[in-house]
């Protein structure tokens, strides 16, 4: 594992590359950008200017997948088809934001030589995508007439976990901008031990290994891909998502009895798939009118097998911190199985994930019922009298 630290670089350019990136909402994000982009599990539509000077000949993409974390070796060969010599200044952006839309440890190289690079900082507070307000790493890179180099990268960033898989992205759209095709790209997958990838089991929620046309080991741990001559655009880039071997929390749709609704709320905010996100500060909130009595939210696996829950683990109220007391929470609530037989919870009143055994069920999905709350001290605070649900787990046989 290499966790180098950053430097830092001033100087003159007469070529700027710039990468500018316009972030896509998909569920949590990162964003990071080359001639090629990665993102911690999430999307990112991104553009570079057209430079008539600079090929990259090809890429070299390697991937370690570990369990929180993901670390990124890439390595390019540009070329300067232009008969002067080029100083170029290259650029990846960041989105500042959640730890998850962060590059750690940035470090880059020319011909196996270290490159200072330089962290432009914005305020958090002017942020704007639209106009290219964003945390930089930049570089300055020299070529001589026609001159081949060789360039690498290396960062790691956070996995995003999405209804209890781990997931990240590589997008490879950005590689487009650069003068002509790329000749040769390359990209291997290698999954720690203890690590499975999810695949083509969860297509039926859209969750599939992307793009199409990757080649896996007899082990099962990596995942290769060879592109010759390509100009690539949004069907090339990458996305996996992976789990825990042996202890799989499957991917889950989810229903819900109501969902709270207010004109002083967006009219998604407190959709039931929130208690599925991996992200305890958003939550499922049903409508008000019952006061949450008889409430409830349903998970259905997404491939309908049915399996034997092992735990259930619930965040009984509205996110870990001050809000959890203001908001009302649940203080009980029973698991209704289709085949009519009921389990019944008692929830702790503090703000952590409350994981129950569940008795042995063989089930393809199971209703939670909220059966009592207790009232939040500030309701008002909260836009309801309702209770919340921040996070819900399975963990299945």
């Amino acid at each position: 594992m290499y966790f180098p630290s950053n430097s830092r670089l001033t100087g003159k350019t007469l070529l700027i590359i710039l990468l500018f990136v316009y972030c896509m909402l998909y569920t949590v994000s990162s964003g990071v950008a080359d001639t090629a982009s990665i993102t911690g599990a999430t999307g990112g539509q991104i553009r570079i200017n057209n430079n008539s000077y600079v090929r990259m000949v090809d890429e070299s993409i390697n991937i370690t997948i570990h369990k929180d974390f993901i670390e990124f070796d890439i390595n390019y060969s540009f070329k300067n088809i232009s008969d002067k010599p080029l100083q170029v200044e290259m650029g990846f952006p960041e989105q500042p934001g959640e730890f998850t839309q962060t590059l750690y440890n940035f470090i880059a190289s020319s011909d196996n030589n270290p490159i200072k690079v330089k962290f432009v900082s914005v305020d958090a507070n002017k942020l704007d995508t639209t106009k290219g307000l964003l945390n930089w790493y930049t570089y300055t890179v020299q070529f001589k007439p026609n001159q081949l180099k060789k360039i690498s990268n290396r960062y790691w960033v956070y996995a995003t976990e999405y209804r209890g898989l781990r997931s990240f992205s590589y997008i490879m759209r950005t590689g487009a901008s650069w003068k002509g095709t790329i000749g040769k790209i390359q990209i291997t997958a290698k999954l720690d031990e203890g690590l499975v990838y999810a695949g083509k089991r969860l297509a039926r929620s859209g969750i599939v290994i992307e793009p199409d046309g990757f080649s896996m080991d007899s082990s099962g741990k990596t995942l290769a891909w060879t592109f010759t001559d390509l100009k690539p655009d949004a069907a090339h880039d990458v996305q996996i998502f992976y789990e825990l071997e042996g202890l799989p929390f499957m991917a889950m749709t989810d229903q819900a009895s109501s969902v709270l609704r207010s004109k002083d709320i967006p009219p998604i905010f407190y959709d039931a798939e929130y208690a599925f996100d991996g992200d305890p500060a958003t939550a499922w909130g049903p409508n008000d009118t019952k006061k949450g009595i008889g409430e409830w939210i349903r998970i259905v696996f997404s491939d309908e097998t049915p399996r034997v829950i092992k735990t259930l683990g619930v965040l009984p109220g509205r996110a870990p911190d001050f809000r959890f007391m203001q908001c009302s929470r649940i203080r009980k609530a029973h698991l209704l199985f289709p085949d009519g037989t009921k389990q019944y919870l008692v929830f702790q009143d503090i703000p952590i994930i409350q994981h129950h055994a569940i008795k042995p069920v063989k089930t393809s999905s199971i209703k939670l019922v909220i059966d009592e709350i207790a009232p939040g001290l500030w309701p008002e605070q909260c836009g309801s009298k309702t209770p919340f649900i921040s996070e819900i787990k399975l963990l299945t046989e």
